[in-house]
């Protein structure tokens, strides 16, 4: 395979990066099991809407390790050069912001940093930086600030490793903020847009040892952070605060407005080292996973396990492909994929529920620090699944405790805490999709009970100052606009996961279940006004909301749809495609009105861009948000497999760029980098649960994917001859050496056993393959 060095793109130049390749050789002299890590480029998705954070982080990792630029979002912007400090906790890719807790800062002159601000800084210990001076590979983050200090960051699961090069000085400064963090959450409402430290402590244990813990509110209604610091050098002095009022002669504080700093000598040469550790159970529990994950003061050493850690998931596929631009983009996104859900237990398997008691997990990582569930059951979830299916089993574990605390399967969960962010309740088709692939190292009767309670609780909590529930939905068979906001999307969200449910009671052998909930899934119906051809608000007496534009975009409080409009909600009927294929007349009534929605302009510009999650569009298709990422893979059900190629093809093509304003959208936790992964191997997973992957045609000219879904290693090859620009279409297509014509495929075909994929690609459409799909 041709060797290719990834390169960093901005708004003016490129920029090599051997950063990674130098660490490589220096730590193990050994390229090879290291390989595909030098694909990946972190900064891509930082700039423009993409909310990528460049941060040190190990796959499904508590820790993100990085830079904040800012205090909303997920922390940092490309267009920014100014960094406040360096947080662990953060949320790369965030749809929504919160956290940025436990802040490191190094500093060089005066402890009381605040007295002596310059120009730029508010807080006092803020410095500028340069891009040129930034350099960031998986598992690590380095740059040269502004103010002299080279500030290096590695991670493990549950703790955070820095490493400071200051010049030679008896001021070398580190200071520890426990007031920062993310003010902005998930509302529309400024009022919940928060961080407010409801309880907070200090303590200096020796010279060498801190520790402490912050617990505050936001999105998450109750977020814990223990510490515990430990410095490779003893600090010469020490300064406490109360917010900006030093407290001399005190060692421990307890207050909601701490900071501290820390001062040492530096001899120019030997770096300062330190070693945190974070838990959020206990500070006892923060020794213990510090003791666990970091035994030693050799950073390099940290590093390289990181490292390893991303190679022993990205090397599970082996790409061939001429164009180094979609290796980067391939790697680069399996590398954000594969972040989340993570972790939020402790080595010892403590962790703190969603009922804010500590409990024990048996044997297995409580995942619950972040899982955003509406934005990842589509893609992400099910990537995960196959690369990494210890992690899927855990993912499914966590929701079955979780429903044990809480009463409720997770709907948002953040911080061990729920949300109930956004709509649906859609831990319904991770678990299907997962029980279907064959993980099932659970009480798979318990949870799909936690299936059925959860989806017919009449209230199940509040977002936005209004409950969600089901009750109307079951009262009236969707949900009326007169009741609740947002009811188009809602009842459209609520059908696709009763689907999902009556597939896991169709695989359990529940039979009365599966055709309740089949008959539920089928809500979508009540929605459809044949006149206008749109999902449309309807009222209790069934009688369509007036006036109706099916352009006008709705964010989070209107009637009928959120974060789009009616060209785009119309479409979310993943499960269904067939019944949904009907209403429209037929196929080729269907493929029209698919057509338009690649085409169909909005005349008024400024209006299209008063949501923000409208982003990446062709047409009215809306890349950048999830509810839209199924739709291109439509065309396979009306018998049009070629134009689903056409339009898949240029998504990859056009909307993925390698530079920080590369991703057409907010990335929210992986789905949109997931997408990527499926359609550039070939095939995506439009509805879950019935192991069904809908076929588009593969980017690359050979990919190798070695899984263990059934215990023992197996090989799925993919193989795309003649691909080039322009060679996109499908020709034909090969499976284990037997003509395939359908525009769909089964999971256990392509991962019971060893399996090889051989498409034939041509530039012109060949329409009569693909024409039906597998049943």
């Amino acid at each position: 395979m041709k060797t290719i060095i990834p390169q960093v793109k901005n708004p003016t130049k490129t920029i090599l990066l051997p950063f990674l390749l130098i660490s490589i050789f220096t730590a193990c002299g050994n390229l090879h099991h290291l390989d595909n890590i030098r694909y990946v480029n972190p900064m891509i998705g930082t700039g423009g809407d993409g909310r990528i954070s460049p941060v040190a982080v190990v796959p499904f990792g508590m820790i993100q390790l990085g830079p904040d630029t800012r205090q909303f979002l997920n922390g940092y912007h490309y267009n920014e050069n100014i960094i406040i400090g360096f947080s662990h906790i953060h949320k790369s890719g965030a749809g929504c912001g919160d956290m940025l807790d436990l802040l490191f800062m190094p500093t060089i002159g005066n402890m009381n940093f605040h007295t002596n601000r310059q120009e730029f800084q508010n807080k006092g210990y803020e410095s500028t930086f340069n891009h040129d001076n930034e350099k960031v590979v998986p598992g690590r983050y380095s740059v040269l600030l502004d103010n002299g200090v080279t500030v290096d960051l590695t991670a493990t699961k549950r703790c955070g490793f820095h490493q400071y090069h200051f010049p030679k000085t008896d001021s070398a400064n580190i200071v520890i903020d426990l007031i920062h963090a993310n003010l902005g959450g998930c509302s529309i409402y400024n009022e919940e847009n928060y961080d407010n430290v409801i309880d907070a402590k200090l303590n200096i244990v020796n010279n060498t040892t801190i520790e402490g813990y912050r617990i505050s509110t936001g999105q998450s209604e109750e977020q814990h952070v223990y510490f515990v610091a430990e410095f490779s050098e003893p600090f010469e002095d020490k300064l406490i605060l109360d917010d900006f009022t030093p407290k001399p002669d005190i060692d421990s504080i307890a207050s909601l407005t701490i900071r501290s700093v820390f001062r040492f000598e530096s001899d120019g040469k030997k770096p300062i080292l330190v070693r945190v550790g974070i838990s959020p159970v206990s500070i006892d529990g923060a020794h213990q996973n510090l003791k666990k994950e970091i035994t030693h003061w050799n950073f390099d050493r940290s590093v390289l396990e990181a490292q390893q850690a991303w190679a022993d998931e990205l090397n599970k596929f082996s790409v061939q492909t001429t164009d180094s631009t979609h290796l980067v983009l391939f790697y680069t996104s399996l590398y954000n994929a594969l972040m989340y859900p993570s972790l939020y237990s402790d080595v010892d398997g403590k962790y703190r529920g969603p009922d804010h008691k500590v409990h024990q997990a048996d044997g297995y990582d409580y995942m619950a620090q972040v899982s955003s569930l509406w934005d990842t059951f589509r893609a992400q979830n099910p990537l995960v699944t196959l690369i990494n299916p210890t992690i899927g089993t855990y993912h499914v574990k966590t929701f079955l405790d979780y429903y044990n605390h809480f009463g409720l399967l997770p709907i948002m969960p953040l911080n061990g805490n729920e949300t109930f962010t956004m709509l649906g309740y859609h831990a319904m088709p991770i678990i299907a999709d997962s029980y279907y692939k064959g993980l099932r190292n659970y009480d798979a009767e318990a949870i799909f009970e936690a299936m059925k309670v959860s989806a017919n609780r009449d209230t199940f909590g509040y977002w936005l100052k209004e409950p969600l529930g089901t009750y109307n939905y079951k009262k009236y068979g969707y949900i009326p606009y007169e009741t609740e906001t947002r009811s188009v999307a809602t009842t459209l969200e609520y059908a696709y996961d009763d689907w999902c449910i009556a597939q896991m009671a169709k695989m359990l052998k529940h039979e009365d279940d599966y055709k309740i909930y089949l008959e539920r899934s089928k809500a979508y119906k009540h929605l459809f006004d044949p006149v206008t051809g749109f999902m449309r608000a309807k009222s209790m007496d069934g009688k369509w909301l007036e006036p109706f534009d099916p352009l006008k975009p709705e964010h989070q409080k209107d009637r009928s749809y959120v974060e789009g409009n009616a060209w785009q909600w119309t479409f979310f009927v993943p499960h269904d495609p067939e019944g949904f294929i009907e209403l429209f007349g037929g196929a080729e009534a269907f493929t029209d009105k698919l057509d338009q929605l690649f085409s169909v302009v909005d005349p008024d510009p400024v209006r299209a861009a008063s949501v923000p999650d409208m982003s990446g569009l062709i047409g009215q298709y809306a890349h950048g948000n999830e509810p839209s990422h199924h739709i291109p893979y439509f065309y396979n059900y009306a018998g049009k497999a070629w134009k689903t190629q056409e339009i898949v093809n240029r998504i990859l093509t056009s909307l993925y760029k390698n530079s920080p304003d590369g991703l057409p959208g907010n990335d929210d936790t992986g789905q949109l980098s997931a997408w990527y992964v499926f359609s550039s191997i070939g095939f995506y997973p439009v509805r879950h649960g019935n192991g069904e992957y809908a076929i588009g045609a593969p980017l690359m000219d050979k990919i190798q994917f070695r899984h263990t879904l059934n215990g023992t290693p197996k090989t799925l090859t993919i193989e795309a001859k003649n691909r080039s620009k322009k060679n996109f279409y499908v020709q034909s297509l090969l499976v284990n050496g037997k003509p395939y014509n359908s525009s769909t495929i089964n999971h256990d075909d392509l991962f019971s056993d060893d399996c090889s994929l051989i498409f034939i690609m041509g530039d012109t459409p060949n329409k009569e393959w693909g024409y039906r799909i597998s049943k």
